[in-house]
């Protein structure tokens, strides 16, 4: 049985394949190895460079593709070729350093990881000739998939994003694999039932030739992949459908306004005039009912669907469980106003202060529902 499978998926890669095939033998040396190349038809020739390689190094295994394409994709085909206890993967522009590869397969063993991380932002790890705009790009990406994915704090990892990583072989449903994009290793974290997953430091090069493959499509790709491997959590779901439900709220809320106001005329009507002041009181009962309706249209969605499978649990009934939601509205609001308004006071943008203020808003929102609203009754605690 092999030991240790590198899966190294390629697409134009003929300028320096041969060397690096030749050093990353070189760092495998002394344990029981196979390098599975598997490559989607590259133009430049790089397969037949594989190929005359692999005839005289018996651990290459060159795989061709011919109707299919993509780096997520060849990375499944090269598992499922592999036959080692544990499968690195890696790319072949040298931004992937082949000495790294013995320090991953050590730390697994070390460590008893079924995933180790080769990570840009752990100890001892760096990045090399990012400019700004990639950094950011970069950081975005990092900061979606902790958000968004449950697998990602739970382990801890500061580097989800990385193509370079090693995994036990049979902790992976391969099979079972949907990826989208280049991001393989979230598609992993995500289905394979993983123990424990550490971080190993590397630092991260400029490629020695070659053209970077990030587009606007490829961000797009990660997002909406993400999005789907984030919709498998339940609380995620929940999270979500409590978001849509929010929005369907505002539209309430607009909806109602406006026909008190243009059709039922309430913004001419009842205002007054106190110490030269005019104050439009048809347009702030007008508001107020907005509101109310806009709470109460939210109440009974997220009754129904957001905290459907915690409702008949809750320890409040049904309109102990509505006043409990409108306290919380108001609360929410109540911190709304607290951080728009210090923000644009310090001169922050309207926009930017309306964005943080929604967002912690939100939290309060959601959290103070899902803990306090539809708290449990003590007797389905331990069911």
């Amino acid at each position: 049985m092999v030991q240790l499978s590198v899966v190294v998926p390629t697409y134009n890669e003929g300028g320096h394949i041969v060397s690096f095939l030749s050093d990353l033998e070189a760092s495998c040396a002394g344990h029981d190895y196979e390098i599975v190349v598997v490559d989607d038809n590259s133009p430049d020739g790089t397969f037949r460079k594989v190929e005359t390689y692999a005839q005289s190094h018996a651990r290459i295994v060159p795989v061709l593709r011919t109707k299919e394409k993509g780096l997520a994709t060849a990375v499944i085909e090269g598992m499922r070729r592999s036959r080692g206890d544990f499968v690195v993967v890696m790319d072949s522009d040298y931004q992937h350093p082949p000495e790294a590869v013995p320090r991953l397969l050590e730390a697994a063993l070390s460590q008893q990881a079924d995933c180790v991380v080769a990570s840009r932002y752990a100890r001892d790890g760096s990045v090399t000739g990012f400019p700004l705009s990639r950094r950011v790009i970069s950081w975005g990406a990092r900061t979606i998939a902790i958000l968004g994915l449950p697998v990602v704090r739970k382990f801890r990892l500061r580097d989800p994003m990385s193509g370079f990583f090693l995994v036990r072989r049979d902790r992976v449903p391969i099979g079972e694999l949907r990826p989208r994009g280049y991001k393989i290793l979230l598609e992993v974290l995500a289905r394979a039932p993983l123990e424990r997953v550490v971080e190993v430091g590397f630092a991260f090069q400029n490629r020695r030739s070659g053209q970077s493959k990030l587009r606007v499509k490829t961000q797009y790709d990660y997002f909406m992949h993400v999005w789907k491997l984030a919709l498998r959590d339940r609380e995620n779901r929940r999270i979500a459908a409590f978001t849509l439900v929010g929005a369907s709220g505002v539209l309430v809320n607009l909806a109602i306004i406006a026909l008190f106001i243009e059709r039922l005329g309430w913004g001419d009507r009842w205002n007054r005039v106190v110490a030269g002041q005019v104050f439009l009181l048809g347009t702030f009962f007008a508001g107020v009912i907005a509101r109310e309706a806009a709470v109460l249209w939210n109440f009974v969605l997220n009754d129904f669907v957001t905290f459907g499978d915690k409702r008949q649990h809750a320890h409040a009934r049904f309109f102990h469980r509505m006043l409990r939601f409108h306290i919380v509205s108001l609360g929410a609001f109540v911190v709304y106003l607290l951080v728009f308004y210090p923000l644009i006071h310090v001169h922050v943008h309207y926009f930017l202060a309306s964005l943080v203020a929604i967002l912690a808003s939100f939290f309060l929102n959601y959290r103070g529902n899902f803990r306090w609203t539809y708290e449990r009754r003590r007797e389905a605690q331990h069911p």
